[in-house]
């Protein structure tokens, strides 16, 4: 069932207006944008889109609610953070046709317990944690549950094929793909092993640039040698 769209108020943005006296004022810039739309420049409460973002992810239809100028049916597709202070510096907003199917990413969500990691120890391997799909926007949903209690020992998997896709999403992923396996525990003889393998000297570990300029280095050498 497709999640009830999250509202989100912006805010109308002049394209000249430094960005950094947006954030002093606790406000994220950011653009909508879509097939067939014009771009337009907004702004949002910093606390109002990360509450947002955190309910939606990138699979929920947002309403957005633009300053005298309407609402429209939007999705988070990317954005911007600030890698010291981890804060949102800038969000792209695609605005869909309810009529036109995309292509977006769907997190899958793992639940239940494997009992080949409860009862034999294993550890569970989750070589996806989102997949590709196309649907119309209404179909979208904020994630697909992959329930790992099917994997009772360390020859079961769990692929794209094996997962229950609501109706309306196609997957674009290969069916064969492994989504999900166990990995059977370290053995006595292979955790001995692994205490005694010697070190690795790291000093005797050279750089790509280091090695190519021995490279440069001998054939110059090499060069000189050949005009005495």
């Amino acid at each position: 069932m497709a999640m009830e769209a999250i509202k989100l108020a912006l805010k109308k943005r002049d394209a000249s207006l430094k960005a950094k006296k947006l954030r002093a004022q606790s406000l994220v810039p950011g653009v909508i944008y879509g097939h067939g739309t014009e771009n337009k420049n907004v702004a949002v409460d910093y606390n109002s889109f990360h509450k947002a973002f955190k309910a939606a992810g990138e699979s929920t239809l947002l309403d957005l609610e633009i300053e005298g100028d309407g609402t429209v049916k939007a999705l988070v597709k990317d954005w911007q953070v600030d890698p010291l202070s981890n804060r949102y510096i800038h969000v792209d907003f695609y605005q869909v046709n309810l009529k036109e199917k995309l292509k977006t990413e769907i997190a899958l969500n793992f639940v239940g317990e494997s009992p080949a990691v409860k009862e034999q120890g294993g550890s569970l391997v989750k070589t996806l944690d989102s997949v590709l799909v196309e649907c119309l926007p209404t179909d979208l949903v904020g994630h697909i549950d992959v329930d790992v209690s099917v994997l009772k020992s360390f020859d079961d998997m769990i692929a794209v094929k094996d997962l229950a896709v609501p109706p309306g999403i196609e997957i674009l992923e290969n069916a064969d793909e492994v989504i999900a396996k166990i990995e059977a525990p370290m053995t006595e003889d292979e955790l001995k092993a692994l205490e005694n393998a010697a070190p690795i000297d790291v000093t005797a570990v050279k750089t790509e640039a280091e090695v190519k300029a021995a490279e440069e280095a001998k054939k110059a050498a090499e060069e000189a040698a050949a005009k005495e």
